[in-house]
């Protein structure tokens, strides 16, 4: 084999298998002689056959081990394509995270979700306790202990904070 990367081509041929020899002198003289025995040299078919196979085999190996580098090539450009989209995600996430805290910041308000529905809304953020009654009345405490039912008509469900995620 020749060269050993990408696009390397197989030449195996006799060297040296036989030689003639002429007196001194007397070479140029043999010359058609040597010719034709030359020309009339042809390897054995079943030497051929099996020598062919051989070269075969082994473009058809060195087809497969590069078939086997590009995959891992295309696998390792796919997850460092995937690895870019999830830190960019997350980095997109983060900000849009930001962008809804300081929104609701400005606006003095903060996000509270009804367990029963698992519907989400905007109340004020001067508060961390608020009620919600079926009549989508809101009734809103500092005191933790605090408990609308008993003390105000109506059946009163205490909705949960919506901490933003990390």
């Amino acid at each position: 084999m020749q060269g050993g990367g990408r696009g390397a081509a197989y030449d195996w041929h006799a060297v040296n298998v036989m030689f003639f020899h002429a007196p001194k002198g007397k070479l140029d003289a043999n010359d058609k002689l040597f010719k034709m025995i030359a020309s009339t040299i042809h390897p054995e078919p079943e030497w051929q056959r099996w020598s062919n196979g051989v070269v075969a085999a082994l473009y058809q190996k060195k087809q497969e081990e590069l078939a086997k580098q590009a995959a891992i090539i295309a696998a390792f450009r796919q997850h460092v394509a995937d690895v870019i989209n999830g830190v960019t995600a997350n980095q997109m996430a983060g900000a849009n995270q930001a962008f809804l805290g300081q929104d609701q910041l400005i606006r003095g308000v903060q996000t509270y979700r009804d367990p029963a529905t698992g519907g989400t809304f905007e109340l004020s953020n001067q508060y961390d306790h608020a009620w919600l009654n079926g009549a989508n009345e809101y009734v809103m405490s500092d005191d933790p202990t605090f408990n609308p039912n008993g003390k105000l008509i109506g059946n009163w469900n205490q909705l949960e904070v919506v901490r933003p995620q990390p």
